[in-house]
């Protein structure tokens, strides 16, 4: 009896060192693409949303070829492992780096892939095996992904037409009339029924501070330019969240204070929006000055399409008037 407890000893030591050893090697894994539905946007447009999503969880590119449709990032280590002081305490064992094709660039297609790889503990953790997908890191790359391209995409032709919601607007029907506004007067529009169907996107960015005004000034004077701009009607107006919600993306976020139009035009077509109207105030002795410029981000004559500079030699709180005449001026 002994000797066949022995052996029944045995095998169980075995099976322990069995599970033990499949518990702490990895176990290779294929990697799996997800792949997204398309979306009718451009190719700018498709290529800097995934940029942008994908920055949101990664720190950089190893590629990222727009012409080949192919973006690979860097690693990311994910999580650490204890391995004893004699190998430096906790080391890193877990990392990830997401892969990106493009299937199609008009209409806008991706597959994605977050890669896991774990190192293993009987090589001192130098070695690394691939386990498969990262699956929560996937889902929130896809699902902020399809929410920016949602908000980007026209809806095809067809599908208007097949829309009643569409059929069914009719023209606004506020009676004509002139409002005076500092000394001008302005005619007010009747908007068409094209117009109420499909207003283009205007972003209004925060106006720079210039010269000893104070940032609460200018920001305070922002707000009264996109409010007065979203009454006028013309335009559907992002608001600062709205701006701020993208900028949030790294590859917005760090332009996000330029000046120069160039830069303005990327900001513009990433938020996709086809307007942009950025200014500055700045003050000299006694007298404020108040510029806006309307930028076009759209097609070859992308650029500054309208400048206004208005001047008040006034209090800080005749400056909300001042701010208002500018952004009607410069939407005439």
């Amino acid at each position: 009896m002994k000797k066949y407890a022995f052996i029944d000893y045995g095998l169980a030591f075995l099976l322990l060192c069995f599970l033990v050893i499949s518990a702490c090697v990895p176990i290779t894994r294929k990697v799996g693409w997800e792949t997204l539905p398309e979306f009718n946007v451009s190719e700018d447009q498709g290529w800097n949303a995934l940029v942008d999503s994908i920055l949101v969880n990664f720190d950089g590119f190893t590629i990222s070829e727009k012409n080949a449709g192919y973006i690979k990032t860097t690693w990311k280590i994910t999580d650490h492992c204890w391995a004893g002081t004699m190998f430096g305490g906790s080391v890193p064992c877990k990392k990830a780096r997401a892969s990106a094709k493009v299937i199609s660039r008009t209409p806008f297609k991706v597959r994605i892939a977050v890669e896991v790889q774990k190192a293993n503990p009987w090589t001192n953790f130098r070695s690394w095996t691939v386990v498969g997908n990262d699956v929560a890191m996937e889902k929130e790359i896809i699902d902020d992904l399809q929410m920016t391209l949602a908000s980007l995409a026209e809806p095809p032709v067809t599908a208007q037409l097949s829309n009643p919601d569409y059929r069914k607007k009719e023209p606004a029907t506020s009676v004509p009339g002139t409002s005076k506004i500092a000394g001008r007067r302005k005619t007010e529009k009747v908007a068409s029924s094209q117009e109420v169907i499909a207003k283009e996107k205007l972003a209004v960015m925060d106006m720079k501070a210039k010269h000893g005004v104070k940032e609460s000034l200018a920001e305070g004077l922002s707000v009264v330019v996109r409010d007065t701009i979203q009454g006028i009607g013309d335009y559907e107006v992002l608001s600062k969240d709205d701006v701020e919600v993208v900028a949030k993306r790294t590859a917005i976020r760090q332009s996000l204070g330029c000046d120069d139009t160039q830069c303005l035009i990327d900001i513009g077509r990433s938020l996709g929006s086809k307007f942009m109207v950025a200014g500055a105030i700045s003050k000299f002795g006694d007298t404020y000055n108040i510029s806006l410029r309307l930028i076009d981000t759209v097609g070859e004559n992308a650029g500054v399409k309208d400048r206004v500079n208005i001047d008040c030699k006034c209090a800080e709180d005749e400056l909300i008037e001042a701010a208002r005449v500018a952004a009607n001026q410069l939407l005439e």
